[in-house]
């Protein structure tokens, strides 16, 4: 183990060409060395795994305008004398064990970034932050706590601001639309309640928007429809109790979104026409650049519409754990990922349309509900049910290149198999009688001598 005292003397000694006799390495002598003015940085990282904790004299490289310690196993407070380096433009110290709270930076006006995530700090944010070039503010992964600052709205110069896994309370500033560079902002992961403000439509440059696992409530305001910018968008984990029609809505203008996830958002209602076609709009389809679609976790409805195919350019869909039924129509086939367990009514032997045009669903010679033409079953990996007296195979691709979830109630069991020394068909086996074998399926073996 390095001692860090050593290693802050070596950086110093090698950024100010200092004799190695000026300084002594035993102890913190930096306050009787008198330092030159020149900008210093200095940068240590992993895999020197420095351990200890920060020395106030620290404070006394006046000159530095860069310090990063990432990823070592430095721990105890940050020291509150760090505001006295007026020159420093970046902090970095990311994934170390630093606790306590964050020190005043107010007279910090040169700082352009500052990350402090993945540490153990807590407390409220400092009272004022003045830099005006602060682009990045990052403090993801701690435990910090009380309510979104309002000098945040101050700072227009941001670009990225990360407060993601921390204790956060009360509502995002209406404010918020006074930063209007930023390009992302993550609050995911903590206990932000109310509605989304209005303000937030002037961020008309943010590109990435993170607001899961909050307690976020209602509908969207309507000016959300602004942020034109946007391309990556996570609300997962919210209690917004409303319609997906009226979610989905807001965001239907948002051309650019590539990535959606409302999942587990207390969304009702079904996959309407609406949430395909809006007549509003310039180009008519909805979503038409979306990649990566998540409604799972929802009390979403109904049959999926063969509509589903006017999504373009989706790949990826989830809507498990909802309450769909019916049959798959044949345009799921072109998703490279459909995961579509936990809807227990989705089964094509109960609809009505099993011979209609436009079923991906067959009928086998048994007069059995199989697997739709796009997907076939693999053997080779069986999936255990919960009760363990039966498994599945599970489900692939005729292409081998996609990736499926669906639940064996679809196909009504057909091609489950009840466990070793169990017996029956279709998810219904027991096990096996007293003196009796099993060898699968229906077969039951009575021992000589025995009647069962």
């Amino acid at each position: 183990v390095i001692s860090i005292l050593k290693v802050l003397v070596f950086i110093i000694d090698q950024c100010f060409r200092l004799s190695s006799n000026d300084l002594q390495h035993s102890s913190c002598k930096l306050r009787t060395v008198a330092l030159p003015t020149l900008p210093c940085s200095c940068t240590l990282t992993s895999p020197l795994y420095i351990t200890g904790s920060l020395d106030p004299c620290l404070c006394n490289l006046l000159s530095m305008t860069s310090f990063s310690l990432s990823e070592t196993k430095m721990h105890g407070s940050i020291p509150g004398c760090l505001s006295s380096l007026i020159l420093l433009e970046h902090i970095w110290l990311p994934s170390n064990s630093f606790t306590g709270s964050i020190p005043d930076m107010s007279a910090m006006t040169n700082l352009q970034m500052l990350d402090l995530s993945g540490n153990r700090l807590s407390g409220p944010f400092p009272q004022v932050m003045n830099s005006p070039s602060l682009w990045s503010l990052d403090v993801e992964s701690n435990d910090l706590s009380g309510s979104l600052p309002s000098w945040l709205c101050n700072v227009t110069s941001l670009l990225n601001f990360n407060c993601q896994s921390n204790g956060f309370e009360g509502y995002i500033p209406d404010c918020i639309g006074d930063i209007v560079l930023l390009q992302s902002a993550k609050l995911s992961g903590n206990s932000l309640t109310g509605n989304i403000p209005s303000s937030i439509g002037s961020l008309i440059n943010l590109r990435y928007l993170a607001l899961s696992s909050n307690d976020f409530s209602g509908n969207l305001p309507d000016e959300f429809s602004q942020l034109s910018s946007l391309l990556w968008l996570d609300m997962s984990s919210n209690p917004f109790n409303t319609s997906v029609l009226a979610l989905a809505g807001s965001l239907a203008p948002l051309t650019r979104l590539m990535y959606l996830n409302l999942a587990n958002c207390s969304l009702s209602g079904e996959l309407d026409y609406k949430l395909f076609w809006n007549d509003d709009l310039l180009v008519g389809y909805v979503f038409i650049n979306l990649i990566n679609l998540d409604l799972s976790s929802n009390r979403l409805t109904g049959t999926i519409p063969r509509i589903i195919s006017w999504w373009d350019n989706l790949i990826v869909l989830d809507l498990s754990y909802n309450d769909f039924y019916g049959y798959l129509p044949d345009s799921m086939s072109r998703f490279s990922s459909i995961a579509l367990h936990g809807n227990s009514r989705l089964n094509a032997a109960s609809s009505s349309s099993l011979s209609s045009d436009g079923t991906s669903t067959s009928i086998n010679n048994n007069n059995e509900v199989t697997l739709p033409y796009f997907m076939v079953a693999n053997f080779a990996n069986m999936v255990a049910n919960d009760s363990g007296h039966f498994s599945c195979p599970s489900i692939d691709s005729k292409s081998k290149s996609n990736a499926y979830t669906l639940d064996p109630q679809y196909y009504d069991f057909n091609m489950c198999q009840c466990a070793g020394n169990d017996y029956g068909s279709k998810g219904v086996c027991s096990m096996c009688l007293p003196h009796t074998f099993c060898p699968g399926a229906q077969q039951v073996i009575v021992d000589a001598g025995y009647y069962p």
